[in-house]
This record gives C-alpha cells, sequence and structure tokens, in this order.
C-alpha cells in the first residue's frame, strides 16, 4: 500500500516500513527498533501526537509490485525508488522478478537485471506511462534533479529524461521516458552523487581493466578522478546541460572519496 500525504511525505509499506520524504531520500527502519516502538506504545499513547492522515491511497499490486524479500532490504543494493514528478504524479520503479532474456554482448560477470518504471497519476492511481531498464549491476540508477527531471545512470553513461514535460506539455505518455547523454565515460562510474538543492552533479571515474594489464597490480588502490558539474536547467525550454567547475585527477584511494557530507550547494 502507498500511502500518500499533501505534507510532502510518501510512506511504502514493504513488509517492514520505509519511509519516503519528498527531498527524496529514503530511511529504513532497523527491525529491532520497529520491536522496541511496539513495547513502548503503551507507556507514549498519552503524550502521542496524532499521525497526519494520508490524502490518497494507492495500491501497490495493481501496479504489478511485489514486497521485497526481508534479506534484500538489508543489503546496499539499490532496488527501488519512489519520487514526486509533480503535485499530481509520481515515478516509481521497482526490480522485476522474472526471467531476463540474453543478448549477445551480455558478459558473465554482469549482475542482470529489469527494472520497470510507472508513472501513476496521485488522485486515480492510473498508470499514466511505464517501461523497463535493462541494467548491469546493482549501483544506484536514479536520481531526480530540478524541473521534474531524472538522472538515469546506465553503465558508465548518465542519461536525462523528462516524464512530466511530456505528460503536461506535450499531452501524450509515450516520450515520457525518452533519454538523451548527458555524460559518459570511457573509464569506469564508479560514484554519483548530486548535491541536495541539486544544483552540482559529483562524478568519480578509474581507470577500467584492459588486456595487458599487469595482474598484479594492487587493485585496492587505484587511481581515480573526481570531476564536478553545476547542473543548470534552461528555464524556457527545460533542456539540462552540465558545466565543469573543478577536477581533482590522479588521487590513488582504497575508498570512495565522495562519500562526505556536503552542504546545499554540494561543497
Amino acid at each position: 500500500m502507498l500511502t500518500l500525504s499533501r505534507s510532502g511525505f510518501i510512506h511504502l509499506v514493504t513488509g517492514r516500513y520505509v519511509w519516503w520524504s519528498k527531498s527524496l531520500r529514503a530511511e529504513r527502519m532497523p527491525l529491532y527498533w520497529a520491536v522496541l516502538a511496539i513495547f513502548l506504545m503503551p507507556w507514549c499513547a498519552g503524550a502521542a501526537t496524532p499521525l497526519a492522515r494520508p490524502d490518497v491511497r494507492v495500491r501497490l499490486d495493481g501496479l504489478g509490485y511485489r514486497a521485497l524479500p526481508q534479506k534484500m532490504l538489508s543489503t546496499s543494493f539499490s532496488l527501488q525508488t519512489l519520487n514526486f514528478i509533480d503535485d499530481d504524479h509520481i515515478l516509481l520503479t521497482y526490480n522485476e522478478r522474472k526471467l531476463i532474456p540474453r543478448q549477445p554482448d551480455d558478459l558473465p560477470e554482469q549482475d542482470l537485471r529489469l527494472i520497470r518504471a510507472v508513472v501513476v497519476h496521485v488522485s486515480t492511481g492510473k498508470v499514466e506511462a511505464e517501461t523497463e531498464w535493462r541494467e548491469y549491476d546493482y549501483g544506484q540508477y536514479l536520481w531526480p534533479i530540478r524541473g521534474g527531471q531524472f538522472l538515469f545512470r546506465r553503465k558508465n553513461t548518465l542519461y536525462v529524461f523528462h516524464p512530466g514535460g511530456h505528460l503536461h506539455e506535450k499531452g501524450d505518455s509515450v516520450g515520457a521516458f525518452d533519454m538523451h547523454v548527458l555524460f559518459s565515460t570511457d573509464d569506469v562510474l564508479e560514484s554519483v552523487r548530486l548535491s541536495p538543492n541539486g544544483s552540482m552533479l559529483i562524478v568519480q571515474t578509474s581507470k577500467g581493466k584492459h588486456i595487458g594489464d599487469d595482474p598484479e597490480e594492487d587493485s585496492k588502490e587505484k587511481k581515480i578522478q573526481i570531476v564536478f558539474f553545476e547542473i543548470d536547467v534552461a528555464s524556457a525550454s527545460n533542456i539540462v546541460m552540465l558545466r565543469q567547475i573543478g577536477a581533482v585527477g590522479g588521487v590513488a584511494c582504497s575508498w570512495n572519496l565522495v562519500e562526505c557530507k556536503r552542504d546545499a550547494d554540494g561543497l
């Protein structure tokens, strides 16, 4: 069951409680905290603040969504997302649990999966657009950016698509998931981070392994490059563009350098 509140909160029940805020960050409540909360409820009932009543409820089973197994909720895999597109539409994406047809260029080391993406009208619960994405790993694949647009990653390429623009401005759902390339590299795309206000993109890459490379080379300490981009959304056309504002290259490290706290501007 999907519960929507006009206060900007989305609640998605998938066996354990998962709450989503309109700031597009997700947190999981550990099981032991949920059990502790149940035991403390009788003592806290008198002072508890009444919960906000949801404005809209949307049944997820009607969208083909199936709750994740309990063991998958404790992994670091990116398996599902839920975001507002605008006041009337949400974008739900999730792993499809079905057989994946192989393609000639698929590699044995790739973690193939299929992701279903649906645009849902909040008031009616109707699916207004849908598509299927083929992914090759379990890393994060979707980020919301300004203007109801989204950043999508497949392998070492970043794309942009604007579902709200097609639904509102063009009046059709056929092109809701049309994408154009925003960033692509021949290196390995190690990490993608977006500043909280969606104005800065931080991309971390490393050199991939090639035929002839020294197999004894220590792979735990690799040379990385970090590039900082400013995201510019043209007000008239809603076209997303990147402007490089800095870079750090040739840094040897054995951990993810961009896993640090940033302010609202991404600094």
